[in-house]
């Protein structure tokens, strides 16, 4: 396994201070301050369980953080081997409830394609039920599933999960988790490249008078690449602007949002800083302040502690190195929520990195970088086969994310960050390959600091 995350302490500057040398955070019961999590690294039954060096998990650094909303995920980690019973969501809750933080749970059934079937339903409502979610006095509410696609019939099992939710449980907010629409559909233009549009803010009428409560989803901080960054606050509330015409006056959480830090390539094909980040989660949290007198209560960061480079979304965590490295995001709603941070942070940050995505098309480029600039990778070869990345000088670097190949989207990625003045060049090679190759290589100098 690489082991490149504990440069990234040294790169950054921002290891975690002692905890017992702050008091408690006082909680803000108004707003929901939150962030994404993955039930398997808070459950101490998981083999990812996430334990700092001062044995702290990632619910006690939350709360420290004054968070107070975990909207957990259940997409699996590295090892997912272990289930998650009645046993594990009671040993979880119970702790969260104790350091006040609240929970919203969302479903993640297994799939295969788009549409809803019988057994997604039986899977949603034996998760919420068998487990007695709805009996937790901290359990917000529940997202039945993340961003489904809006046809008739998803929406119909919809509404029979929610009737079958309600009947146990009457009083227990049920909500879906964003949404996407097909080329043609919705708001989705049939010009449209992709296979889907993704949460279009005025696609979720869709769900006018069936939910108890209104998710938010909203990206799109971190690009476009090589130019100006949109403004947070305003990207903000346009769209709320947008979408709380038809929320019925119920709440409205902002459940996803955020901006690549800069340590790897996301999923998004995004590549932002840490300083970006943190003016994101800062423009996010005015918004909702802002917007609070019309029923928008609260956020959750997209995401607290990545699973895995492979299992995960690396690029968009607020911790890493096991909870000992927190990055300047955290400290923002640290501040937000308790009024101080620990380490101190004034918005907006400047940027002074420049954050380069090169691709196949960038082949025998020579590009110049100065010190403190990112270089990403997001190579999609031509045709299959085993790839490696060969850096003739590696000391001009510190790399934050390996070579690695992204099975589901099909394209290998790499994260480097210039360390030191010089020349070298960066190739991508077919292991074993002696003709049709397929070869990338670009040349980087790495000039002196601005």
């Amino acid at each position: 396994m690489f082991s490149f995350r504990p440069l990234i302490m040294a790169l950054l500057l921002m290891c975690l201070p002692s905890l017992a040398a702050y008091p408690a955070p006082l909680q803000n019961n108004q707003i929901m301050d939150g962030v994404n999590v993955d039930m398997c690294l808070i459950n101490p039954a998981s083999a990812d369980y996430v334990l700092n060096s001062k044995h702290e998990d990632l619910i006690d650094i939350a709360h420290h953080l004054g968070i107070n909303l975990f909207r957990i995920t259940d997409g699996g980690c590295v090892h997912d081997n272990v289930a998650v019973d009645k046993n594990a969501w009671s040993a979880v809750l119970k702790k969260m409830k104790v350091n006040g933080i609240t929970a919203i749970v969302t479903t993640e059934p297994p799939r295969n394609g788009d549409d809803w079937t019988p057994d997604t339903v039986k899977y949603i409502t034996s998760l919420v039920i068998d487990n007695k979610l709805g009996s937790y006095d901290n359990v917000y509410g529940i997202d039945l599933f993340n961003e489904p696609v809006l046809d008739d019939n998803n929406v119909v099992l919809i509404k029979d999960t929610i009737r079958q939710i309600k009947a146990a449980y009457p009083d227990l907010r049920l909500s879906i988790g964003g949404w996407r629409t097909t080329p043609g559909t919705g708001s989705c233009p049939a010009t449209h490249k992709g296979k889907y549009c993704w949460n279009k803010a005025e696609d979720g009428k869709a769900f006018s008078g069936l939910l108890d409560y209104y998710s938010a989803h909203i990206y799109g901080y971190d690009g476009p690449m090589n130019g100006p960054y949109p403004d947070a606050f305003m990207h903000t509330t346009q769209f709320l602007d947008t979408m709380l015409p038809f929320a019925e006056g119920k709440p409205v959480i902002i459940e996803e949002y955020g901006a690549d830090n800069g340590t790897a390539v996301s999923d998004q094909s995004g590549l932002g800083t840490p300083e970006l980040q943190a003016n994101v989660t800062d423009g996010v949290l005015r918004a909702v302040r802002a917007y609070q007198g019309k029923n928008v209560t609260g956020s959750t960061q997209w995401v607290f502690y990545n699973r895995s480079y492979q299992h995960g979304t690396p690029g968009w965590e607020l911790v890493s190195d096991n909870g000992d490295t927190i990055f300047s995001a955290a400290y923002v709603i640290q501040k937000d929520s308790t009024g101080v941070s620990d380490k101190p942070v004034t918005i907006p940050m400047p940027i002074t990195a420049t954050a380069h995505l090169f691709q196949y098309a960038d082949n025998g480029a020579s590009v110049p970088l100065h010190q403190g600039d990112i270089a990403g990778f997001l190579l999609e070869p031509a045709k299959p086969g085993n790839y490696k990345m060969i850096i003739d000088d590696p000391s001009f670097f510190i790399q934050t994310e390996p070579f690695i190949y992204i099975k589901g989207r099909h394209y290998y990625v790499a994260t480097l960050h210039a360390k030191a003045p010089g020349t070298t060049a960066v190739s991508v090679v077919e292991d074993g390959c002696v003709t049709n190759c397929q070869p990338f290589r670009v040349t980087l100098t790495v000039l002196p600091g601005k």
